[in-house]
């Protein structure tokens, strides 16, 4: 069972992997190319339709990962599918079909909260980018459902596949249409990279079967809750921030604050990948009424995902002053304050995605939604106070605090409500080591100067780290054994190199 959630966690974090570079390596195509206040035009552009994705999503893609795999009849499986594919595929049409509207166009133009960006353009243009922005919609919200369901099958093989076709698509397409067209050719980019799986929805096998009243009845309101907690969540994660910058400081201040959730995404998201499976696994665990795996499950998953990113965020924010320069150009460096500051926030809330997936596999959306209601008001209150007084940092700050309100009300939820231990005592001592690596990483950037400075504190990083962790015991054993099961599946040269940091960590 370790071993193929193992793999599961290995090939979903390929699919996922391939998502995030390619979202971060458009956004670098886009800033080396078009500058930082174009790149603030195509993020504003790109959060509409991160908007609207998650509106017309219904919250489908996480309830079939959650039901399918709690099913183990694959004709059931494929009943399900089918059932909610028409309600995403009509919502993805009207969504389209608001995009395309000329009453839109012109509630944009007349409330002044995108069309300013693109006052450069003709209005032949800037109709093309409406209606690229639909289509991205359109073809991301059926992509989603589409690898949700895949998800849920545990086919992250076929997963995997689609998203490294569109990460090829997307990487070549976004730095031929910045070259050609520049604003719309980005967008254009953005929008082809979704095809590949939007496409693949066709692959959805009929099935005479019709699943169960009982069921569906499951299936909607879990989907309701967690499409309105994600609705809100919005406000938190998916860069409201970037709304009130453009309204109070201008686009510049937007491409700058870009680039630092970029690069803070780039250190998170890489272990956050490896969460992939752990939903439908918890949802096959409660289902069987495994509790005692359950909870051994959920906090040594908190801990390696801990163990993985903790060092990643706090390491990257020693060493921005060299990082943001060498990745996004000169222009860039007055963002790297606030970069660092989120690249250590975002470590923090990292480690809660595995109770995340907790919550979710114990069918308790309905948490998520009123914690993110919350989270959703705190973040427009400071978007109105904080953001117009403080600016740039004050844009960062907010989200940190927001986020890490959040976290904490996930631990209180878990902990008190649903009974599952955190391991808060491992999770310090591994912020401990992590923060000890970050120091010693930027003393090499004290000492010595300039970009060679990396070549010295990344492996000085790495090695106090890993002193770090054994001396303060922060895993046990059985996650040093999950580790070797997981390096053991690796390529041969990434599974030899590493096999000797496992045996200097094992406790």
């Amino acid at each position: 069972m370790a071993r193929q959630v193992a793999r599961n966690s290995l090939l979903s974090a390929m699919a996922s992997l391939a998502t995030t570079l390619a979202a971060a390596g458009s956004t670098i195509i886009v800033a080396r190319i078009l500058g930082v206040e174009r790149t603030g035009v195509v993020t504003l552009a790109l959060w509409l339709v991160t908007i609207a994705v998650t509106v017309a999503s219904l919250g489908l893609p996480t309830a079939m990962t959650r039901y399918i795999a709690e099913s183990h009849d694959g004709t059931v499986q494929r009943a399900l599918a089918r059932r909610f594919l028409w309600p995403t595929v009509a919502a993805a049409g009207v969504t389209f079909a608001v995009f395309a509207s000329p009453a839109l166009a012109l509630w944009i133009e007349a409330t002044d909260v995108v069309w300013a960006a693109l006052a450069g353009e003709d209005r032949q243009t800037r109709v093309a980018i409406w209606l690229v922005l639909g289509a991205a919609t359109t073809a991301q919200v059926l992509g989603q459902y589409r690898l949700g369901v895949l998800r849920g099958q545990q086919e992250f093989r076929a997963a995997a596949v689609v998203t490294l076709w569109a990460f090829a698509l997307q990487m070549a397409a976004t730095l031929a249409g910045c070259l050609t067209f520049g604003t719309l050719g980005a967008l254009a980019g953005y929008a082809l990279g979704a095809v590949p799986a939007a496409l693949s929805c066709l692959a959805t096998r009929g099935c005479a079967l019709r699943p169960s009243s009982e069921i569906v009845a499951r299936v909607r309101r879990f989907a309701l809750y967690a499409w309105a907690g994600s609705v809100m969540s919005a406000f938190v994660w998916a860069r409201i921030e970037i709304y009130f910058l453009q309204r109070f400081e201008g686009f510049e201040a937007v491409g700058l604050f870009t680039a630092g959730l970029t690069l803070a995404s780039l250190a998170t998201q890489g272990p956050l990948l490896l969460t992939g499976a752990l939903l439908p696994h918890f949802a096959k665990a409660h289902a069987s009424g495994k509790v005692d795996h359950l909870r051994e499950a959920y906090a040594s998953a908190t801990r390696l995902i801990a163990f993985l990113v903790f060092p990643a965020g706090l390491g990257l924010a020693a060493i921005m002053p060299v990082v943001m320069p060498l990745v996004f150009g000169e222009a860039f460096r007055p963002a790297v304050p606030v970069a660092s500051l989120l690249v250590v926030a975002s470590a923090i809330g990292a480690a809660s995605v595995v109770g995340s997936h907790l919550v979710n596999a114990l069918e308790r959306s309905d948490f998520v939604f009123y914690c993110s209601l919350c989270g959703a008001m705190l973040a427009v209150g400071a978007g109105f106070t904080l953001v117009p007084v403080f600016g740039l940092m004050g844009a960062g700050a907010a989200r940190a605090l927001i986020q890490l309100t959040m976290v904490a009300a996930g631990l209180w939820f878990i902990t008190r409500k649903l009974g599952y231990r955190a391991p808060l005592r491992e999770l310090a001592k591994l912020f401990l080591a992590a923060g000890l690596a970050a120091l010693a990483a930027r003393l090499c950037l004290i000492l010595i100067p300039g970009r060679w400075a990396l070549a010295a504190a990344i492996p000085a990083a790495m090695i106090t780290y890993v002193i770090g962790v054994r001396a303060l015991r922060a895993l046990t054993r059985t996650d040093t054994d999950r580790l070797r099961s997981a390096v053991s599946l690796l390529p041969r040269p990434l599974s030899l190199c590493g096999r000797p940091v496992l045996m200097l960590i094992r406790a």
